[in-house]
């Protein structure tokens, strides 16, 4: 009937069209077209209407308007992901996908999920334990386990399938695992025996850089807790034991890193009661346009400008601290610890006048 331009197809041999309609959920997406606003009435069941939306051709649309850009400063919770949470191990690991959607990591198992929260094929690493999982487009995943996957450290899989393409061959003991799209590289942060950060071409499989913290740091005598590559600056920022965040120029290999107490809101080299304790272990960094979060306990802070400072904070009232979290597509994605539930914050579109 229409094409990807919404002009009338001209084909005259085509004289009728017959559409089915259910009358509740098409005055839902015959406004959208009207107004360019989605509003959907608590009646609505999201994953019908989506349904609907494919029929008609439309749900790209849909998924355009479901959202605005994301703002840490002005975010919503809009739903949660539990159909998993019934099952005896807990998640540990959540990752924001470029689309929209996201994956959860627990034990040797990576669930997949797309922008309308439908789930995909699981991933399984072969009984190892996951330690950390980054999305290198909306349709690859690198797994690192603690133990090998294949013949490497990491596995490359395809989303959509579960299935498991061709591994690269990158250091063990990766901890954290960030993809950097600007230079097509994914960022390691390896935990022991000792704390380095590097960057892995998996084209090439070649590390084409690396940092070793403790050799750096001659004061240093503290793991790595999270770190976070900020490529608008060229520059990693990491959370490190006593000693609080740091940045460190991501163009140098003999740079030494800047240390930013302040930044949490409390000197950290007293902070002697959060070592080696599972709250310590759930403090995490992100970075999403221009903006750097932290998380403590239940709450995520939201830090701007060129000299980071606080801007807001946000929390849920109920599920115990935040295990992890991770922005993308626009969503940003909070396991909750006791509730072993995924929230998901969004921002909304500001009203078209």
């Amino acid at each position: 009937m229409f094409d990807e331009n919404w002009n009338l197809h001209s084909d005259s041999a085509i004289t009728e069209h017959f559409i089915d309609r259910d009358p509740d959920y098409f005055a839902v997406l015959l406004s959208l077209l009207r107004t360019g606003e989605l509003y959907i009435p608590p009646k609505i069941d999201k994953r019908l209407l989506y349904r609907e939306a494919e029929y008609y051709g439309i749900l790209d649309h849909v998924r355009s308007a479901k959202w605005g850009s994301f703002d840490g400063n002005r975010v919503r919770l809009a739903e949660s992901i539990s159909d998993w949470s019934s099952e005896a191990r807990s998640a540990k690991i959540v990752q924001a996908s470029p689309s929209g959607g996201c994956c959860v990591a627990h034990g040797g198992v990576v669930r997949v999920y797309d922008w309308m929260l439908e789930e995909h094929p699981i991933i399984h690493t072969e009984h190892h334990n996951v330690n950390d999982v980054c999305w290198v487009d909306s349709e690859s995943i690198v797994v690192s386990s603690d133990e090998k996957i294949a013949s490497g450290g990491l596995g490359l899989f395809n989303a959509s399938t579960g299935e498991s393409n061709c591994p690269p061959h990158p250091p063990h003991n990766a901890a954290r695992l960030q993809w950097l799209h600007d230079i097509n590289c994914v960022m390691v942060v390896s935990s022991s025996p000792g704390d380095e950060i590097c960057l892995v071409d998996l084209r090439q499989n070649d590390m084409v850089w690396s940092w070793d913290v403790k050799a750096r740091e001659k004061r240093y005598c503290c793991g790595i807790i999270d770190a976070i590559a900020i490529a608008k600056s060229s520059s990693i920022c990491l959370l490190a034991e006593h000693k609080g965040m740091g940045f460190v120029d991501l163009r140098r290999t003999d740079a030494s890193l800047n240390w930013r107490n302040d930044l949490m809101g409390t000197d950290w080299s007293y902070r002697d009661d959060l070592v080696h304790i599972d709250e310590y272990l759930y403090v995490k960094l992100a970075f999403h346009e221009g903006q750097l979060f932290s998380s403590w306990g239940n709450r995520i802070f939201v830090y701007g400008g060129s000299d980071w400072l606080p801007t807001s904070q946000f929390e849920r009232s109920r599920g115990g601290p935040i295990r992890d979290y991770s922005i993308g597509g626009d969503c940003l994605f909070a396991l909750q610890d006791n509730e072993n539930i995924v929230d998901v914050w969004e921002t909304p579109r500001p009203p078209i006048i």
